[in-house]
Parts: C-alpha cells; sequence; structure tokens
C-alpha cells in the first residue's frame, strides 16, 4: 500500500491497471485512461493485468497549488481517457525532466497545466462536482499550517491567523472537517513527513525536523499509527514499490 502525500495523475499507456484506494473496491484502468489520485486518498495499491504495462505519471505536493486549484481537484472525478493534448504535456514534461532534471521552475508549470487541463476536461464533459468551500477561518487557519508547519503552532495563533476565537475554531473545524485544529495540524505533518520518506534520502531525524515533531521517537510514533509502518519500514516498501512498476515516473515537485 502507498500512502498518498500529492496530487498524482497516473497514465495507463498500454496494458491495464487495478488501482484500490482505501478499503474501497479495486478500479479497473483500461489503457488510455488517466485516474487522479489526491492527499486525501491517503494509500493505494496498484496492481497490473497479464500484459505488459506501461504507465507514467507525474505529481505535485499540494503546497504548490492554489487554494482554487486544490478545490478543482478535489471537485474532479477519479478516472477520465487521456486527450491528446495531455499526451502532448506529459510528453514535454518527461522530456524535459530527462534533459533538465533539476529544472523545477520550468517542469512545476508543466505538471500544474497536465493537472489543470485534467480539471478543465472534467467540466467540458459534465463531470466536475460542485468545489468544496470551507469557511474562511478554516481556510486561513489551513493556509498556515502548510506554509508554517515546521514550526510551533497551537490553537491560539491558528485562531488569530483565522480573526476567530479558539473555541469557535474548533466548532468550524469539527463542522467542516471532522477533526480538531490540532489533530489536523499533525495530520499535515505526518503526511508531509511521509512524503519525504517515500521521495528523499533525508535521516529519519531530519524529516521529523522539517515537518514539526519534537523528536524522532515522536515522528516514528506518529508515523506508525497513521500507516501502520515504520517510518524505515515505509521508506523501504516505496522503494520496492517503485523498483517492481515498469513505469515513467517524474518527482513530486515541491
Amino acid at each position: 500500500m502507498a500512502v498518498q502525500t500529492t496530487y498524482q495523475l497516473m497514465m495507463i499507456q498500454t496494458g491495464e491497471a487495478f488501482v484500490t484506494v482505501g478499503r474501497r473496491p479495486a478500479h479497473h484502468v483500461p489503457a488510455g485512461h488517466a485516474i487522479l489520485l489526491r492527499p486525501e486518498h491517503h494509500g493505494h495499491r496498484r496492481t497490473v493485468g497479464p500484459a505488459l504495462s506501461h504507465q507514467t505519471w507525474v505529481a505535485v505536493l499540494p503546497e504548490v497549488l492554489s487554494g482554487e486549484q486544490r478545490r478543482d481537484l478535489d471537485a474532479a472525478p477519479f478516472m477520465l481517457p487521456i486527450s491528446p493534448e495531455m499526451d502532448r504535456l506529459q510528453e514535454a514534461a518527461i522530456a524535459c525532466y530527462m534533459r533538465y532534471p533539476a529544472t523545477e521552475a520550468v517542469l512545476c508549470p508543466l505538471v500544474v497545466s497536465m493537472l489543470m487541463l485534467y480539471v478543465e476536461e472534467a467540466r467540458a464533459r459534465g463531470l466536475l462536482a460542485a468545489p468544496q468551500r470551507h469557511h474562511p477561518a478554516v481556510e486561513a487557519a489551513r493556509e498556515l499550517v502548510r506554509r508554517h508547519l515546521n514550526e510551533p503552532l497551537d490553537l491560539r495563533t491558528l485562531a488569530a491567523a483565522a480573526h476567530v476565537t479558539p473555541e469557535h475554531l474548533v466548532r468550524l473545524f469539527h463542522r467542516e472537517l471532522g477533526i480538531t485544529p490540532l489533530r489536523y495540524v499533525w495530520a499535515e505533518r505526518v503526511r508531509a513527513g511521509v512524503h519525504l520518506l517515500q521521495h528523499s534520502d533525508l535521516s529519519i531525524a531530519e524529516v521529523a525536523a522539517r515537518t514539526g515533531f519534537r523528536t524522532s521517537g515522536h515522528f516514528i510514533r506518529h508515523v506508525r499509527t497513521a500507516t501502520g509502518l515504520r517510518p524505515r519500514e515505509l521508506r523501504q516498501r516505496s522503494r520496492d514499490a517503485t523498483e517492481v512498476m515498469q513505469e515513467e515516473p517524474l518527482p513530486p515537485l515541491q
């Protein structure tokens, strides 16, 4: 089970794939189709059919996107046919990465354009759901968390950024997200920490420090509670899965 930390667009070029998200039944994804995986999916499992499967994907961290872009992606369907325009953007992104792997200033707009093209094609097909809009105070608090994840964050700090009382912020988070503001903070820290475990060679101590955990042990406990795995096990499983799948990935852009 891969832990989902990004907005990821996976495209099945040949063969087929079976994608399981959470505890839901597996989705059959035939050749010529793309699927959109979101951070809220938490975990997914991919298997391929008997024929050789060629898959590609691109991904970005939520922090790269604007609030409106995230809302549109959250409203987009799980699967769409791959259009010629989407294929061309993907080819340009892969070619750019293969020639200039460190040029994120060029890659990032290409990947975001692919995701937004997915949204627009869903809109043209009448498949884009009404985007969910949260209370401005909730959005303000979430934005503070995204931008200052590695800094000390308490309820009063979040409430001040949202211009409401701490008690009112707790009520708003419960109503709209089903969790308290501080639980949201720790969930975001775990998500960011898991992403760094899967996509960097930073030590566990460095990952913990960058994502706002007090100690490595504190980080390890939270990751194990969220994923059922210790950080080292999670990192190894991610690497093993990457080696097994026959794909051409672009690294998630930050």
